[in-house]
């Protein structure tokens, strides 16, 4: 999008697509945690599959990060912040 000067004007990541703004979804468990991820996601993003799903450990925090494949063939990834149940 251009400004009103004519310059690009920078887009903020979008809310879950980086670890600054992952989710954090509220689990007792593992279990828990990941049926909250995937009840997040075919609430969010009705009709996306799974693509690949991977871990990251990023200054003592744990993340889980769904890539997603929609309808159309867009990719989206979404981005968990799983620390707190992390191997509960």
């Amino acid at each position: 999008m251009l400004a009103s000067t004519g310059a690009a004007q920078a887009q903020a990541p979008a809310p879950r697509a980086t670890l600054a703004t992952a989710i954090a979804l509220p689990a007792r468990s593992e279990k828990e945690g990941v049926e909250a991820e995937y009840a997040y996601v075919q609430k969010n993003f009705p009709g996306w599959k799974l693509g690949s799903d991977g871990l990251l450990t990023d200054k003592g925090k744990e993340y889980d990060t769904l890539q997603l494949v929609g309808p159309n063939g867009a990719k989206k990834t979404v981005i968990f912040d799983i620390t707190d149940w992390f191997g509960k």
